[in-house]
């Protein structure tokens, strides 16, 4: 028996639904250690052994090389920090003399020691990459078909999250739905921990939302109402316009400044994106018009509710705030660990370090709240080069998705979601300045996810067959006959001829068979020519007067 990779049908589709999903409701936790957490690592290593194994195929791996090298780099990172250095090299290091000074005490010479301050958090930081990386591999392997799905997922998520937002405001402080100790015991914060992080994802939902919103608009839009499909399509319209809402609802009841925030920049995004969208038409009812209405009346039904606790959320000193404190100790010793950073996750000792007596009285600091500068400490100038690098590939994508026209591979929405997803992540990227949305497993994986959408799928056969049958429920009237038709490039608008003498239809051109063409009769039913002539020849003939009525 020969042994080698399972393909990517079906296996690899379902698996990373079902990691993905897990993900959402179960990576809420900001600290690692969580239970959770190695649930979610655990789970993750089939799906990422699967989609390394189908990243061995030349078809797979063509369109992300550089997105291979770039998570090679990521997680060499905090391999390298877990290296043992002989003492000659470590003592040399930042902040190392204390270290070796308790050694000389102690008289039992200089061991070998990584370059991370605290092995065991760096260990646990590397195993936190395993769920990202396995979503982000198979979403890059999968086809236009199952990566709707999947965002469908994400949106449905999310909109279960802001509606279990809504319930633990009602319950109070002490509802059974808060799922975690520490937390914001007066805000939603739905499958998290913490209500910044709850507010990131509803935004980035937000936006995915508005791309399916587009897809739902477009059979109806600038067209009468018929009966049918139409009306298939008026109903996941309203279904979008109310999600919509009940996002923007969460997200005032989260009551995250920045969040709130990003969520108008998001909203104001969704706009672009529909005037973006070949399929908004002028008249009638179109997705401009729709996601308008949605906006302003979200925002007229949150304000009922929430008005008051958006504004005792935003009537802070910002030279009072934690995170200005936060932030200068964070960038001290960021400057003190320079160029190789503390290592990964060792940010709660080292911070511990640089803290002021008079900071002691505001809080735990369990994270910088500036993502950039965290990084930045724990990993010194490498952290930094991999950042600019993300920022680079990032502007690009953008760039080219944007411009980007639908063609024989990805449809209109399929572009909108790959549109959607740039989105996100400069949202996301924007948070990261004054929180830390990406350290937890779910929204790790969310831009994962986004990440996998700009990743063009492989062209084959294995991986193409997987998702007919996945994405047919979801398709709406927009999905055409001339949708179907394969458009590719065309050399020359005459018919080529191919050996033989048979005529090559032009590439893109369908013929056209007429009925019965290729069905094969009984030969019973068949009769010679000469028989068939005499029946014709025997029939009365018709012939239309002036007047166009029949006669024999």
């Amino acid at each position: 028996m020969k042994w080698g990779w399972p393909t990517a049908a079906p296996y690899l589709y379902w698996i990373c639904t079902a990691t993905f999903f897990a993900c959402l409701i179960l990576g809420g936790g900001t600290r690692s250690g969580f239970l959770s957490d190695a649930v979610l690592q655990f789970t993750a290593i089939p799906l990422l052994i699967l989609s390394l194994g189908n990243l061995s195929r030349p078809h797979a791996s063509a369109n992300m090389h550089g997105a291979i090298v770039f998570c090679i780099l990521m997680i060499c990172v905090p391999l390298l920090q877990l290296v043992p250095l002989p003492p000659e090299i470590w003592m040399k290091l930042p902040k190392r003399s204390t270290i070796a000074d308790v050694y000389d005490v102690l008289g039992h010479g200089q061991p070998y020691l990584p370059l991370s301050m605290s092995p065991r958090l760096t260990g646990l930081s590397l195993l936190s990459l395993i769920p990202p990386l396995a979503v982000f591999f198979a979403t890059s392997l999968l086809n236009y078909g199952q990566r709707r799905t999947i965002s469908l997922v994400l949106v449905v998520v999310g909109i279960a999250s802001a509606i279990l937002g809504l319930v633990q405001i009602a319950q109070g402080p002490n509802s059974g739905l808060r799922f975690f100790e520490f937390t914001n015991a007066d805000d939603a914060v739905g499958f998290f921990a913490n209500r910044n992080h709850l507010a990131a994802l509803l935004y980035v939902v937000a936006i995915f939302s508005a791309a399916w919103i587009l897809n739902a608009v477009y059979p109806v839009s600038g067209q009468p109402i018929r009966a049918g499909a139409d009306t298939a399509a008026v109903f996941w319209a309203i279904a979008g316009f109310v999600s919509i809402v009940v996002l923007i609802s969460g997200e005032a009841m989260a009551r995250s400044r920045a969040g709130v925030v990003l969520m108008s920049i998001a909203l104001a995004a969704a706009l672009v994106l529909a005037s973006f969208d070949r399929r908004t038409r002028s008249g009638g009812l179109n997705a401009t018009k729709l996601i308008g209405g949605v906006v302003i009346f979200g925002m007229m039904f949150s304000a009922q509710y929430a008005t008051y606790r958006i504004i005792e959320r935003f009537d802070v000193d910002t030279l009072r705030d934690l995170r200005v404190t936060l932030n200068n100790n964070t960038l001290e010793a960021a400057i003190a660990f320079a160029p190789f950073g503390s290592g990964t996750g060792t940010f709660i000792p080292i911070y511990a370090l640089f803290e002021k007596p008079s900071d002691l009285v505001l809080s735990f600091a369990n994270r910088a709240h500036n993502d950039i500068l965290e990084v930045c400490l724990e990993t010194g100038i490498s952290g930094f080069v991999l950042m600019s690098m993300f920022l680079f590939w990032l502007v690009r994508r953008t760039i080219s998705v944007w411009r980007r026209v639908s063609e024989q591979a990805a449809s209109d929405q399929d572009i909108a979601l790959q549109r959607a997803a740039t989105v996100a992540l400069f949202l996301l990227a924007g948070h990261s300045f004054v929180d830390y949305p990406l350290r937890t497993a779910a929204l790790m994986s969310v831009t994962a996810f986004a990440c996998g959408l700009l990743i063009e799928p492989p062209h084959n056969a294995d991986f193409a067959a997987a998702g007919k049958s996945a994405s047919r429920p979801f398709r709406t009237a927009s999905t055409s006959m001339k949708d179907t038709i394969v458009h590719l490039p065309i050399y020359g608008s005459q018919q080529r001829s191919l050996p033989g003498g048979v005529e090559r239809q032009p590439v893109g051109v369908r013929p056209r068979l007429s009925w019965g063409e290729k069905v094969e009769w009984p030969e019973s039913w068949r009769k010679p020519a000469s028989e068939n002539a005499t029946v014709v020849s025997n029939l009365p003939t018709r012939d239309k007067k002036n007047d166009g009525t029949p006669t024999e």
